[in-house]
């Protein structure tokens, strides 16, 4: 994860103390929400799909509209393996079995504690834990308190990676894009290859523009409550023609892995969405950033509206000018 520099052309985890020598704190997690469908420009002709099992795997065909109204469609096979992992992941990450790592990994550091000095698990539910340490002085209840705000935090990260998620600086909970990235990007080749036919004199652009309208097009995912439906994984946003924002970012970036091995990349999270940064030259217009030595221009897979390449919605670009933003960089495959 990074920052950078914009050119215009993830639940908290947090420990609350009192000054006392009997001191309380207070784990509160909770999953990163992303949910955004932008509206707005030219609307995408919503993409229809067919997955039917074979022999092999699965054999994939979708049909959609551009802004341009012409009428795309594609055809490749899905590896069963790869295709089968995805659907049966989780979507949301496993609050309560996370508090339950943090607790004990707590109590386990905390029989190394010294004679005078002990830490007492108050509360401990899905998305929080509570806690209370004693101590002969302030001094030493406060210290005890930091470092078992420490040794939680490290079992969430350490929890969080074992279950494919990170947790970035502000202790936000986000699915390891680059590690599922970089893992789609082998299965989906036969798609990325059926996309970029006759695209080869475009180069990376030209891909990157059927891609991105063909990511745009599929329907936005979220559930009947109104919130985040979750991270679902590349394959499983094809099969079950669905996703939101991250699914579909990720998707994006895994086509494009698949079809340029060595294109600077990543996963962009502004608060509440999540976008992509490529690294292409920027046209008179698109809107960029400069990060990690390398130029990205930014866009939008979520959807249904077509934003072009080098045009976020006003929520992504009012985050990216107000440096509100972590990045997360896929590594060449």
């Amino acid at each position: 994860m990074e920052n950078g520099a914009l050119d215009d052309g993830l639940g908290e985890v947090q420990a609350e103390l009192s000054r006392r020598a009997l001191l309380r704190g207070a784990l509160a997690l909770s999953a990163g929400a992303l949910s955004l469908g932008l509206p707005g420009l030219a609307a995408a002709g919503t993409l229809r799909s067919e997955t039917v099992e074979v022999e092999a795997g699965y054999r994939y065909h979708a049909s959609w509209t551009d802004s341009a109204g012409r009428g795309q469609e594609v055809r490749a096979r899905l590896p069963r393996k790869a295709t089968d992992a995805d659907l049966d992941a989780p979507l949301r990450f496993p609050l309560r079995a996370s508090t339950e790592a943090q607790v004990q990994a707590l109590r386990q550091w905390s029989q190394g504690l010294p004679a005078g000095v002990r830490l007492i698990i108050l509360e401990q539910d899905r998305d929080s834990l509570k806690y209370t340490v004693e101590a002969p002085t302030t001094a030493v209840a406060q210290r005890t308190l930091n470092e078992a705000g420490e040794v939680a935090f490290r079992a969430l990260k350490q929890f969080a990676k074992q279950n494919g998620f990170l947790v970035d600086r502000s202790r936000l909970v986000h699915a390891d894009y680059p590690r599922e990235i970089r893992t789609s990007a082998g299965p989906l080749g036969p798609l990325a290859e059926a996309l970029g036919e006759g695209l080869a004199a475009e180069g990376p652009r030209g891909f990157a523009k059927k891609t991105l309208a063909f990511c745009q097009s599929i329907p936005y995912e979220i559930r009947k409550t109104g919130k985040d439906a979750g991270f679902r994984r590349p394959m499983s946003v094809l099969v079950r023609n669905r996703g939101d924002c991250d699914g579909k970012a990720a998707l994006f970036l895994s086509l494009l892995r698949a079809r340029h091995s060595n294109l600077p990349m990543a996963v962009i999270i502004v608060p509440g969405h999540a976008l992509v940064g490529v690294g292409l030259k920027p046209l008179s217009g698109e809107q960029s950033l400069r990060a990690g030595g390398e130029q990205l221009v930014v866009m939008e897979p979520v959807g249904p509206a077509l934003l072009p390449i080098g045009q976020p919605g006003e929520l992504s670009k009012n985050a990216l000018r107000a440096g509100e933003y972590d990045l997360f960089w896929v590594p060449a495959v």
